[in-house]
């Protein structure tokens, strides 16, 4: 008679319920390794909001809206972008986060006042820059944030982590994505000054979805990719997000019923 141990069964519950949640996420993950340095770089978005209430009422409590991207080293560190509203703080957030800092996290938030406002239907960048324990984030080229700590950065192994960009909750994330860049340096602010994506020579990763994309086992053919692990040829696109032309060229992170009200 098989006897499952409860440690067996904690570990087995563990792996189906990362799986359902990988199965209703929306978005596109690539592999952190060779593309996401914990002790620097920049990230960078270009999407294009597909709703009009992306500024709901402030009604005193913390209100996610939804997530721009995520990585995470279980038990060590995360790096998670939100769009969420918390009292006069609207807009874009990042925390980085790690149980080996002395403060263990660190958050940067864009205000209502200094962030350009979004609408619908009208492209976007987006950019967070970092190395070690500062760190800024840039809309349409003009910092909206920054935050300058003494102490221990991020740092560990990527293996086997995962770049997300989008939901992992199951919930909509309801923009198009048009291009990623992710860069090997913290960017100063005049690079990130009327950015558009292209190849330059330390990116790390670059992903454009405002072309036309070949798929090879439900992955894309990134204009540049530092890493490709397990055989993989390019961004593993997961759930309902799907290749659109209109109103804008890009991957959808929300379901065709979804988007565009």
């Amino acid at each position: 008679m098989l006897r499952i141990t409860p440690a067996a069964l904690s570990v087995f519950l563990a792996a189906m319920l990362l799986s359902a949640v990988r199965a209703s996420a929306a978005g596109i993950e690539y592999p952190a390794a060779g593309h996401f340095d914990p002790a620097e770089g920049t990230i960078e978005l270009w999407i294009t909001p597909m709703v009009d209430d992306l500024y709901p009422p402030d009604d005193g409590k913390y209100r996610k809206l939804f997530d721009l991207f995520s990585v995470v080293s279980p038990d060590n560190w995360s790096c998670v972008s939100t769009w969420a509203r918390y009292k006069a703080q609207i807009g874009p957030r990042v925390s980085m986060s790690s149980k080996k800092m002395n403060k263990g996290l660190s958050t940067l938030l864009a205000s209502m006042k200094e962030v350009r406002v979004w609408k619908k239907g009208e492209r976007r960048h987006f950019a967070f820059v970092w190395k070690g324990r500062d760190m800024a984030m840039y809309s349409d080229g003009q910092r909206i944030s920054e935050e300058h700590q003494q102490g221990v950065g991020l740092d560990g192994s990527m293996a086997g982590i995962p770049f997300f960009i989008g939901n992992k909750d199951g919930d909509d994330a309801p923009v198009i994505l048009n291009a990623v860049r992710i860069s090997s340096i913290a960017k100063p602010a005049a690079a990130l000054a009327d950015a558009e994506p292209r190849e330059e020579i330390f990116t790390l990763l670059l992903d454009r979805f405002d072309v036309p994309k070949k798929l090879e086992g439900g992955r894309t053919r990134p204009e540049a990719m530092h890493s490709l692990q397990d055989g993989a040829t390019g961004g593993k696109i997961l759930g309902h997000a799907r290749f659109v032309t209109q109103p804008t060229a890009g991957l959808a992170l929300y379901k065709e019923s979804a988007g565009g009200k």
